[in-house]
């Protein structure tokens, strides 16, 4: 099997596992303690400065019939462990459906969204996933960008009453799914992730050429 399939069907299988997850933040401190990215700890990491987005249609439509134009806080993060960032994420969260003290967490620490709301347990349903194809994750050297988009998701997190409490739009980064020699040292993976990361030029968005595989809200299934 290729270097380029290996990676993708990593990818995939992380993907997946986050699809079928109600918190993607659990799912990737496995993900990250079992592959020794980082500590195994996520943290948040808020852009402070960053210009407040709107829903755009398809996260309204996903939400319908439940009216928020008006009604959301705007975030923008980095989900990162022990220095190295794995997902960039924007969230839309609904204030006046949280409480007091988790509206204070998100404002005030590195607590990650679905930490911050776990004991009001959560429920995720996806309504977008991107993936990109084996040949845009790993180029003709077989080498990875570990700062490039690899898989992207979209969900609306409800409350176990089906509340709606936010929309998330998750860019997961390469760096996840790095392969690395097969004789490297577990305690040198760190390094080699944030050396690697380091090397590369920050990137966010780009992805318009992923494939697109859109999912029933009602049922998970894909259409």
């Amino acid at each position: 099997m290729t270097d380029s399939l290996q990676s993708w069907n990593s990818m995939h299988a992380l993907s997946e596992r986050i699809l079928r997850t109600n918190s993607a933040t659990d799912e990737l401190e496995r993900w990250c303690r079992d592959n020794a990215i980082g500590d195994g700890q996520i943290v948040a990491l808020c852009d402070g400065d960053a210009r407040p987005e709107a829903l755009d249609d398809e996260s309204l439509e996903a939400l319908y019939p439940y009216q928020c134009r008006d009604k959301t806080t705007f975030r923008k993060v980095r989900l990162a462990t022990a220095g190295i960032a794995v997902v960039d994420a924007l969230n839309w969260f609904f204030p006046d459906n949280l409480s007091s003290d988790i509206r204070e967490q998100l404002e005030t620490s590195e607590t990650p969204f679905g930490r911050a709301i776990r004991h009001l347990n959560p429920k995720r349903r996806p309504f977008l996933v991107r993936r990109c194809t084996p040949a845009q994750l790993v180029d003709a050297a077989q080498s990875i960008d570990p700062t490039a988009v690899a898989f992207e998701h979209r969900a609306v997190v409800y409350r176990d009453d089906d509340v709606p409490l936010a929309v998330v739009h998750e860019h997961f980064r390469a760096i996840l799914v790095y392969r690395f020699p097969e004789l490297l040292p577990t305690s040198e993976k760190g390094d080699l992730l944030r050396s690697a990361a380091t090397r590369k030029s920050i990137r966010s968005g780009g992805v318009s050429s992923f494939l697109v595989l859109a999912r029933d809200r009602q049922d998970g299934r894909y259409r």
